[in-house]
């Protein structure tokens, strides 16, 4: 208890999952990317696996990204008037949006950091 396991060598390492930011709500429709409930619910199951053989386990849920996958929902009037007019920030996000994140997740800078999902929407999961 509280160390590794004495035939196990300490692995190390990141686990960083993504799903989509209605993976947090559970929308009933989150397009093609399909995310259930469980799938958020990932970091906070491994830590107590992993966490002492030295893994971490976290997720990075990105809200509306400006993507191919999503080109058709940006350029649908309609879409953008209902939906990104309600991002706080009032504009779709881009990749580079949340790669720090994902730098910081993989990097040494987090090694006491896990179990935890990280909402990168600019604001829309608040409401």
């Amino acid at each position: 208890p509280g160390g590794p396991h004495p035939q196990r060598p300490v692995l190390g390492g990141a686990h960083e999952h993504v799903a989509a930011a209605a993976a947090a709500a559970a929308a009933a429709a989150a397009g093609d990317h399909g995310q259930r409930r469980d799938e958020v619910g990932v970091p906070r199951q491994r830590p107590g696996k992993h966490a002492r053989y030295g893994v971490r386990a976290t997720a990075i849920l990105p809200g509306w990204i400006a993507t191919d996958m999503t080109a058709g929902a940006q350029g649908n009037d309609k879409f953008n008037d209902n939906v990104i007019k309600r991002v706080p920030v009032r504009r779709w996000g881009q990749p580079a949006d949340f790669g720090g994140m994902a730098v910081y997740l993989a990097s040494d800078a987090s090694s006491f950091h896990t179990g935890d999902s990280f909402l990168i929407d600019g604001g829309y999961g608040i409401f």
